[in-house]
């Protein structure tokens, strides 16, 4: 994610990863189909079913292609390629002349983890149309060996030069198989929204509570109004109703995943539909659910109104984790956890956490705490 701050140094994932196929076949096995949401707006709706975070058929075709781009770019299938971006260490994946995706590797300013948990835990929760997917896969084989190609002879702007390092000394250890995540490109009319944002605030950026979308998320606030308005420095019109309460629900999966990097510059877009501007969260790789950099805090500053329906699902989840009935039809923690994207029992014990604190947070709001229906 773009950071106006100097990148908070993160652990290296130099393990291989365990691959799409084989978590797509456990996950079989346990009723969990690993899905995706839809790639972009204007998808089919998500459907429900027991034990499994919401889908659709558009989510089952993308999870089909991003296996697909896994297998082939092993065997080395001329129809498939990389392509390295100049400012950034990772690639975008083409299908022939097509840009169709990028391959997200772990490195000091993403996380890949981050990138998937967030993105499931918007999907538990309901709002899963609001966060870009990502879905976890290796670069093996020829793929592998074009990609440590490419490292070794790009040159990359300097504060990007000891992730590259540390990339090339992740493959030189473990060179049969480099992990990472599978995400679409960014909607072509993708535009970047800094009228909620303060980067310059300390420590990672902050919220413009002054916004005229951001100044809705307090309960002691007006509701917002329903009629378009023009969006500062976009050109778009959009529903203050509707883009406060989106807004909300970015701001609160962030707050469970522990994000610290939406607001440090260019991390929050916007995007336009047939019913107005909708906003989307398409980076979201900064985001530790262990050392949030206080940024918990500062959500509950920021955000004591929601949108009722999502805090529904929180409120589930939260009874969920505290052995209290089910949560999507899940009965097992650890297939939730499987599911939501997690491997590391500290991270989870840490989200589990999280999501006790924001769950009361949303409880202690008196007053208008939920946008009107």
């Amino acid at each position: 994610m773009n950071s106006q701050c100097p990148p908070r140094r993160r652990r290296m994932a130099f393990k291989p990863a365990v691959s799409l196929a084989i978590v797509c076949a456990a996950f079989a096995t346990l009723g969990l189909l690993f899905t995706t949401p839809n790639a972009a707006p204007g998808g089919e709706p998500y459907t429900e079913r027991t034990g499994v975070l919401p889908t659709s058929a558009d989510l089952e075709r993308w999870l089909g292609t991003a296996k697909e781009i896994e297998r082939e770019l092993q065997k080395g299938d001329p129809r498939f390629s990389l392509q390295m971006k100049k400012a950034h260490v990772y690639p975008r994946v083409l299908k022939g002349d097509e840009v169709i995706g990028r391959f997200r590797p772990e490195a000091t300013s993403s996380s890949v983890r981050a990138e998937i948990s967030s993105f499931n835990i918007a999907r538990g929760l309901g709002c899963g149309e609001l966060f870009q997917p990502a879905v976890a896969i290796e670069l093996r084989g020829k793929g592998l060996a074009t990609f440590r190609r490419m490292l070794e002879t790009a040159t990359f702007p300097e504060h990007k030069e000891e992730e590259r390092r540390e990339l090339l000394l992740a493959i030189e250890n473990y060179p049969e198989s480099l992990s990472g995540a599978y995400k679409p490109m960014p909607p072509a009319e993708a535009m970047k929204y800094r009228g909620a944002e303060r980067p310059d605030d300390p420590p990672n950026g902050g919220l413009d509570t002054n916004d005229v979308i951001a100044k809705y998320l307090r309960h002691d606030s007006p509701q917002p109004g329903r009629e378009l308005i023009t969006l500062p420095h976009t050109g778009l019109r959009g529903s203050p109703a509707h883009l406060a309460r989106q807004l909300s629900d970015i701001m609160l999966v962030d707050a469970l995943a522990g994000q610290w990097d939406r607001f440090s510059g260019n991390n929050l877009h916007i995007v336009p539909t047939a019913d107005g501007a909708r906003l989307m969260a398409i980076d979201n790789g900064g985001a530790d659910p262990t050392d949030d950099q206080g940024y918990l805090d500062k959500f509950c500053h920021w955000v004591t109104r929601f949108d009722e329906p999502v805090v529904e699902h929180l409120w589930a989840l939260d009874a969920f984790l505290k052995k209290r009935g089910r949560f999507r039809g899940f009965t097992d923690e650890q297939a939730l956890e499987t599911a939501l994207g997690f491997e590391d029992p500290k991270e989870w014990k840490s989200f589990k956490e999280r999501v006790r604190l924001v769950a009361a947070h949303t409880r202690a709001i008196k007053g208008e705490r939920f946008f009107e229906k």
